[in-house]
């Protein structure tokens, strides 16, 4: 019976201390090579997020997405595509995760990148630039706080797509970023 116990808790142990390893491992994640985790909660405009010197100068593909979300999720299989055909090009592609407000939102977010492999610049947006990002959006799109959401910025820092193809329209998306690589 002692030999029986001593299993179990050694067991339990082993388990809960792996688990624990994995969560922390997981939520510690800062990014590596090609992928930028940018965690700023002092950002709380759609402005300010279009600022960032990581963006300066380069064409923007804007991915507005949810962990919670089925379509969002499904169109990363289509994202290594994407970024191949602009490897060369000043092209950046940045993530921006809807926040749920539930305390496991950064484990999540964290755990989707590193399982989906999206190299890219990832922010999780503060519930305020969030909310901006919609409110910036309300002339230009037919619908709101629809996610997944896809945008284009130019080289300037402005929005010239408000409402892009998602990466699974392949050809059409590649015209829509091609044509704003070159003229604007």
């Amino acid at each position: 019976m002692k030999k029986i116990t001593i299993i179990f808790i050694v067991a339990v142990l082993l388990l809960t201390t792996g688990g624990f390893y994995y969560y922390y491992s997981i939520i510690n994640f800062k990014g590596k090579e090609q992928i930028q985790i940018l965690e700023d909660p002092n950002i709380k405009s759609f402005k300010q997020v279009l600022e960032l010197e990581e963006l300066k100068r380069k064409v923007v593909y804007i991915d507005v997405w949810g962990t919670l979300c089925g379509p969002c999720i499904k169109e990363f299989n289509f994202s290594s595509d994407l970024k191949n055909r602009f490897i060369n090009e000043p092209v950046a592609f940045l993530y921006l995760a809807s926040p749920y407000g539930r305390p496991d939102d950064n484990f999540r977010w964290k755990k989707m990148i590193q399982e989906k492999k999206l190299n890219g610049i990832h922010m999780l947006l503060t519930i305020e630039a969030y909310d901006d990002i919609w409110e910036t959006l309300k002339d230009s799109i037919n619908t709101l706080y629809q996610i997944p959401h896809y945008m284009i910025i130019g080289k300037n820092g402005k929005i010239l797509i408000a409402n892009a193809n998602r990466p699974s329209s392949k050809e059409k998306l590649y015209a829509q970023i091609e044509d704003v690589l070159k003229n604007y």
